[in-house]
C-alpha cells in the first residue's frame, strides 16, 4: 500500500518536473525542440498515473516506466541537455532513489544494473565522441541550474521524507503491536501460574512445587504439611445470593489468604470452591494458620449475612511417601472433616494411610 501511494506521488512530481522543466527551457533560451522529452515524460507520466490509480495491477507498468526512464528518457535527456554540463546526473540520482523504495529483489537488481550501466555507457559515449552531446551557452545552463538542481533536491527531499515518514509511522505501529504482544505475554505468563478469579496460585504451580518437593531430598526432610479447604456449602451461596457474591466471597477471600500466608508457603486455588495449601512448619504452627483462615472467611461471609465455614483436611508429608498417597491422604482428611459435621480440621498421619476401615470409607467417599 505505501509503494502504491509512493509510486503515485512519484509520477505526480514527474509530471510537474516536466511541466516545470518546459517552462524553465523557455526561460533559459533552449530550443523548442529540447522539450520533447519533457513531453514524452510528461504523457507518460500521466498514463501510468491514470493505470496505478484505476488499475489493481499496476506491478508491470511500473517495471515499464522506470525501464523507460532509464533506457530512454535518461539517454536522450543526457545527450540532448548538454551531458555532463548540464543536470543529468541529479536525474541518474533521483531515480536510483526512486528505483532502491519501490522495488524489490529481483525488479530492483534489473533496474539498478541498467541503471549504472547506462550511466557508464553514456560517460564514455560522451568521452569518445563529444560531438554527439549537444552544447549551450553558459548562461543557458546557468539558468537551467537555478531552476533544475534546486528542484531536483526538493524532490528528492520530500520522496526521502515521505519514506521517513512511513518508517517512522511504521516503527510505531511495530512498537504497538511490541507492546500489545508483551501484555498479551504477560498475560498467558500470569494464566500459567495463577489464577484468573483470585489472582492465586493454580493448581499447575501447586503441582509443580510438589513434585520439587519430592525430587529434592533436602526439602522432603523438612516438616511439611499438605491441606485442602473447602468452603461449605458453596452451592447454595451460589444458588441463593447469586454467583457474584459467590465470586465476591472467594476473591475476598483469596485477598486476606495472600496476607496471612506468607513465602516459602504456597497458598493456591485448587479448583472450584477448593484451595491448596503448601505449609513449612510444625503441625501446632499449621492448626494456628489454619484457625486463622477459618477466622478470616468467617469475617468475609459475615458481611454478607452468609453463615457458612469451611472445611479442612491437611496431613505431614513423610519422606517415604508419594505424592499420590499423599494427595490420597488429604483427600480423606477433607471428606471426614465434611463428615464429621463441615467447619472442621482434620489432620491424617501416615499411619491411617493403610487403615483397613479408612480405605473403604475413602473409597466410598471418593466414589460420590
Amino acid at each position: 500500500m505505501f509503494e502504491k501511494k509512493l509510486y503515485k506521488t512519484i509520477l505526480f512530481i514527474s509530471f510537474s518536473i516536466s511541466i516545470i522543466s518546459m517552462l524553465g527551457n523557455l526561460i533559459s533560451g533552449f530550443p523548442l525542440l529540447i522539450n520533447i522529452k519533457w513531453i514524452i515524460l510528461a504523457l507518460f507520466s500521466a498514463y501510468s498515473y491514470y493505470r496505478a490509480r484505476y488499475k489493481d495491477n499496476i506491478e508491470i507498468s511500473k517495471f515499464l516506466f522506470f525501464v523507460f526512464l532509464v533506457l530512454v528518457f535518461l539517454p536522450f535527456a543526457h545527450i540532448d541537455s548538454g551531458g555532463s554540463a548540464n543536470n543529468s546526473i541529479g536525474y541518474i540520482f533521483l531515480i536510483l532513489i526512486c528505483i532502491t523504495y519501490l522495488f524489490k529483489s529481483k525488479k530492483r537488481a534489473i533496474l539498478v544494473i541498467l541503471h549504472i550501466s547506462m550511466f557508464i555507457l553514456l560517460h564514455v559515449l560522451e568521452y569518445v565522441h563529444p560531438e554527439l552531446i549537444s552544447t549551450y551557452s553558459s548562461q543557458n545552463q546557468f539558468i537551467d541550474r537555478l531552476i533544475q538542481i534546486p528542484m531536483i533536491m526538493l524532490v528528492s527531499y520530500f520522496i526521502i521524507k515521505k519514506f521517513a515518514n512511513a518508517y517512522e509511522e511504521q516503527k510505531m505501529l511495530q512498537n504497538k503491536y511490541s507492546e500489545e504482544l508483551e501484555k498479551a505475554n504477560e498475560r498467558l505468563r500470569f494464566l500459567a501460574n495463577y489464577d484468573e478469579l483470585t489472582s492465586l496460585y493454580n493448581r499447575r504451580v501447586f503441582n509443580r512445587v510438589l513434585d520439587e518437593i519430592k525430587e529434592n531430598e533436602t526439602m522432603i526432610n523438612l516438616e511439611i504439611y499438605i491441606a485442602l479447604i473447602d468452603v461449605d456449602f458453596f452451592k447454595e451461596i451460589n444458588d441463593d445470593f447469586g454467583h457474584l457474591t459467590g465470586d465476591k466471597i472467594l476473591i475476598e477471600f483469596s485477598s486476606k489468604l495472600k496476607d496471612i500466608i506468607k513465602e516459602p508457603n504456597i497458598i493456591s486455588r485448587w479448583g472450584g470452591d477448593e484451595f491448596s495449601l503448601i505449609f513449612y512448619g510444625g503441625e501446632q504452627e499449621l492448626i494456628d494458620l489454619l484457625n486463622n483462615m477459618e477466622n478470616v472467611y468467617s469475617d468475609v461471609v459475615d458481611f454478607y449475612g452468609i453463615g457458612s465455614g469451611i472445611s479442612i483436611g491437611a496431613t505431614k508429608w513423610e519422606k517415604d511417601m508419594d505424592i499420590a498417597q499423599v494427595m490420597k491422604l488429604v483427600d480423606y482428611a477433607l471428606y471426614e472433616s465434611k463428615d464429621l459435621g463441615r467447619g472442621i480440621i482434620t489432620i491424617k498421619d501416615v499411619s491411617e494411610l493403610n487403615s483397613t476401615s479408612h480405605k473403604k470409607r475413602l473409597e466410598k467417599n471418593l466414589a460420590i
